[in-house]
């Protein structure tokens, strides 16, 4: 008996310290750098750990998160979709902001 559980807890450390490096130790992908610019490890984990959970349990995922947040699985279910996706970026209004070169930065009033 004393085997089978040392069997069974060298097995799961050894899958939590590979999923721990999936996550964390491993670089972004391609997919992964147009998703997230920057190098935000925390973003690029929690991408990684969203996708994953939609992947693996989303239906026991979305219930466990609405039941603890008190939020309709609906909502909850298209938030992880949408973080899992990435976030979507808006384009900005083209600003009237100047620099000079070795200069300080220069707005002009409107």
């Amino acid at each position: 008996m004393r085997h089978l559980i040392k069997i069974i807890w060298i097995t799961f450390t050894g899958t939590a310290s590979m999923l721990c490096a999936a996550f964390m130790l491993v670089p972004a992908t391609a997919d992964e750098r147009t998703i997230l610019p920057g190098d935000d490890r925390l973003a690029l984990i929690q991408l990684r750990l969203a996708r994953t959970l939609l992947t693996v349990a989303p239906d026991q995922t979305v219930r466990i998160i609405a039941a603890r947040s008190g939020l309709p699985d609906a909502f909850v279910r298209a938030n992880l979709e949408a973080y899992a996706n990435g976030p979507q970026t808006t384009a900005s209004a083209p600003s009237n902001r100047q620099t000079k070169a070795g200069g300080a930065l220069f707005v002009t009033p409107d």
